[in-house]
């Protein structure tokens, strides 16, 4: 499977891979408006359609676990 990953020119410089050749893709950006930054993760089918999308605060992904 080859993937490809570019960045859009959109306000939120999001990163968006393309998943082979099923036409698929994954747009991934740092929601960064709020108060508690977040990563957002969005899975789009061959249509362009969401069917997937998570959102994963920022401090979850940085805490150090002990």
């Amino acid at each position: 499977m080859k993937l490809t990953v570019d960045t859009l020119d959109n306000e939120a410089k999001s990163a968006v891979i393309n998943i082979g050749t099923n036409g698929g893709y994954i747009e991934a950006y740092i929601d960064d408006s709020c108060t508690n930054p977040r990563l957002c993760i969005y899975l789009y089918n061959s249509h362009g359609q969401v069917f997937s999308r998570e959102e994963l605060p920022l401090d979850l992904l940085t805490a150090r676990r002990k």
